[in-house]
């Protein structure tokens, strides 16, 4: 089951692949767990559970080591990876607790279904690892 919004605070997945944190009172991030940047045609689902409408979208790098290349990333819904950022390649990620954020291309749509991020292009080096995320509005 994925995450839902219970009260302040972060509550984890039972399945463990997103956490949902309370920002404000309908403000919410949408975390994945631990991605590896270097495998290219991964594909991870959030399921949201609610009508989320994507204000920003971005990544956190969680390990870093001897990366030449880094990965092309999207952020997007099911069937339309594309529909939030469209494939852009990385250029923040060279340590360790760095962040990379993107503006989204449509924020008048609630996504209540689900919320996609693919990697295109996996990075080129030793170890890439990171968070997606969705940050946005839930829908009271």
């Amino acid at each position: 089951m994925p995450a839902m919004m219970k009260g302040r605070g972060v509550s984890p997945s039972s399945v463990g692949s997103v956490y949902s944190g309370l920002l404000s009172k309908f403000e919410s991030i949408q975390w994945s767990t631990e991605i590896d940047l270097k495998v290219a045609g991964t594909t991870l689902i959030v399921l949201p559970g609610t009508p989320f409408f994507v204000t920003e979208c971005g990544i956190v790098c969680s390990a870093y080591a001897a990366i030449t290349v880094q990965p092309t990333v999207s952020w997007g819904v099911t069937g339309d990876h594309d529909k939030h950022v469209l494939g852009r390649q990385l250029t923040l990620m060279s340590a360790v607790g760095n962040r990379e954020i993107f503006n989204v291309l449509q924020t008048d749509v609630g996504e209540a279904t689900s919320l996609a991020f693919e990697i295109y292009t996996g990075a080129t080096g030793t170890t890439l690892m990171g968070y997606a995320y969705w940050k946005g509005i839930i829908r009271p």
